[in-house]
């Protein structure tokens, strides 16, 4: 945007603005996941869980991916 600081900001805004909101609507989700007291809940969390590579980050590569080159 070069010296146009008003577009700058604007631009910003909206890519930060959805970004968190995604990523607060993630950490409810798995707040909620993590910290359950439903019987079945926690025997299907568990279960994903074990099944789960320690290295897979799947449901996080959005978070952290490279988006600019």
């Amino acid at each position: 945007h070069g010296d146009a600081f008003d577009q700058v900001l604007v631009a910003y805004q909206k890519e930060r603005m959805s970004r968190t909101a995604r990523v607060q609507r993630n950490a409810r989700i798995w707040g909620d996941i993590w910290h359950t007291d439903d019987r079945i809940a926690v025997l299907l969390r568990n279960a994903y869980f074990k099944k789960r590579s320690p290295d897979d980050y799947e449901v996080t590569d959005w978070l952290y991916q490279t988006r600019y080159n």
